[in-house]
């Protein structure tokens, strides 16, 4: 004989003086139940002549020792053990980093762009709540700057991006800041990894093959035809900018779960030919590009800004600046939060354009 459950909500009386009992045959949710044992709490300790407000206070505070808390920090600060939780799960995302900037000369020379930033490694440990003090000490570096354009000389290197710290117990990496332009190809900035920064072209541990880390991407050596390598976890690495041999500079690296490289910055070519910059690297991708923009050849034509992360993935990189014959190049575009690089800036008449920013990243914290 089959049996017939109710699935709406119904009650019945067949206990003394507590109302509204709910029918154990029906499927309730953890409210629905939570809700009735207080009444019946209150009810009860109303017979006996307790004070119920007291009792419906100790139920609402341990219903709040029961629920989980998520928080995301985007600045430095502390964080506080939830009270009765057992496991913590902590999640740290490195800065990117800061484009290089682009060359600057007179007309009739080569000016080389800037290589862009790589972006930072996204790390997460599961933590036995006990092994955590009560209050950890939470560090998120600023946003990495972008290398300055050169007033007839070298661009400069961008700043390597800011690590964030969980405490002493947990790191999330930086990524590399991009070369400078130097009249020859420049470098873009290795991704970062999850167990360290990326460090000029190469990316952070634990490496992977040539162009590509398991962990963070690695960063193209500028003589490579390659544009930046792609992460998993690690950041993607920041895209070469070219002589005169390519026309676009190299697109940054993209990364699956971390943020995108930049776009390497455009040049302009001994012959006066302005190049474009190469566009940033995407989160959600191993494809090369799909962040932001590079800017066109000519006009101080920046680079796109990066798009901040969805559903909790990092953001991407920006575009790399075009290369300008007759007037300063193409400023580089800022990476998007969390962890975005900057893309390098373009190769320019008397001065290159300085490099994009790259972003800060962020730790989250979930406690059950």
């Amino acid at each position: 004989m089959s049996t017939t459950f109710p699935t709406t909500a119904e009650t019945r009386d067949d206990a003394p003086d507590v109302p509204n009992v709910p029918n154990l045959g029906g499927v309730r949710d953890l409210e629905t139940w939570i809700n009735w044992i207080t009444d019946a709490v209150i009810a009860l300790q109303a017979k006996v002549g307790a004070d119920s407000s007291a009792v419906a206070t100790s139920l609402d505070n341990l219903v709040a020792d029961m629920t989980p808390k998520f928080t995301r920090f985007v600045a430095s600060g502390a964080w506080t053990k939830k009270t009765g939780c057992t496991i913590v799960i902590v999640e740290c995302m490195g800065g990117g980093g800061g484009g290089g900037g682009g060359e600057g000369r007179a007309s009739g020379v080569l000016r080389i762009g800037g290589g862009a930033g790589g972006a930072g490694g996204r790390g997460k440990v599961v933590y036995d709540a006990a092994q955590l003090g009560g209050t950890e000490t939470i560090t998120i570096a600023a946003a990495s700057a972008g290398g300055a354009g050169g007033a007839t000389a070298d661009g400069s290197n961008g700043a390597v991006g800011g690590n964030v710290t969980f405490g002493s117990t947990q790191t999330g990496w930086g990524g590399g800041g991009g070369v400078g332009g130097t009249g020859t190809d420049a470098g873009g900035g290795g991704g970062g990894g999850t167990a360290s920064a990326g460090s000029g072209i190469t990316g952070g541990n634990p490496a992977g093959m040539t162009g590509v880390n398991a962990s963070g991407g690695a960063g193209p050596d500028g003589s490579n035809d390659t544009d930046g390598g792609a992460g998993e976890w690690g950041g993607g690495a920041g895209g070469a900018a070219k002589a005169s041999s390519t026309a676009t500079s190299l697109a940054g690296g993209s990364s699956m779960f971390s943020g995108g490289g930049g776009g390497g910055g455009g040049g302009v070519a001994a012959n006066d030919t302005e190049r474009a910059g190469g566009a940033g690297g995407a989160s959600k991708s191993y494809a090369a590009g799909g962040g932001g923009g590079g800017g066109a050849a000519g006009s101080s034509n920046a680079g796109t800004a990066g798009t901040a992360g969805t559903d909790d993935y990092g953001g991407s990189g920006g575009g790399g600046g075009g290369g300008t014959d007759d007037a300063t190049g193409g400023i580089g575009g800022a990476g998007a939060a969390p962890a975005g690089a900057g893309g390098g800036g373009g190769g320019g008449d008397a001065t290159g354009g300085a490099g994009g920013a790259g972003a800060i990243g962020e730790i989250r914290v979930w406690e059950w």
